[in-house]
């Protein structure tokens, strides 16, 4: 098993290079795997705990919200929405015009965020407005799919 170890009162101020190495490092063998089926498998998994979770009456929802004209996040988000409609996830796709102020996309997180169907908000980078200066909302903003909790 892979381990890297940092002794506790290591500082790069105080390393000599002539004491012992700091860091060590265990070797591992590389393992082959199967992307696709490790996929299948994750997404059946996500699928059933999005089930249960309806079962229950708590959808799972994801918004993804994207600024701007970038193809490759076209793509990009286009696929987070079509996996959540594949595996019992509500999914909505919101697409704004690359004018779209920092208020604005705030204001629309806002929003968002007392959405009882969103349980998480995908904010697509890159961005063409001013990074967000403002502290974490309550809905994670960035989630990958395969980690949505379950409650």
């Amino acid at each position: 098993m892979p381990r890297v170890c940092l002794e506790s009162n290591f500082s790069p101020h105080s390393y000599n290079a002539g004491s012992v190495n700091p860091i060590s490092f265990t070797a591992m063998s590389a393992k082959i795997i199967d992307g696709n089926a490790l996929s299948a498998q994750l997404r059946g998994e996500v699928a059933q705990r999005a089930a249960a979770l309806t079962a229950k009456g708590h959808q799972p929802g994801l918004a993804v919200i994207l600024v701007g004209d970038s193809q490759a996040s076209q793509v990009y988000v286009r696929n987070k929405v079509k996996a959540c409609e594949e595996n019992g996830i509500y999914s909505v796709l919101e697409k704004y015009d690359a004018s779209m102020s920092e208020a604005e996309l705030l204001a629309r997180v806002d929003a968002l965020n007392h959405d009882p169907k969103i349980n998480g908000i995908l904010v697509q980078l890159p961005m063409p407005t001013k990074s967000l200066k403002r502290s974490p909302p309550k809905k994670t903003w960035m989630v990958f799919i395969l980690a949505m909790p379950v409650c």
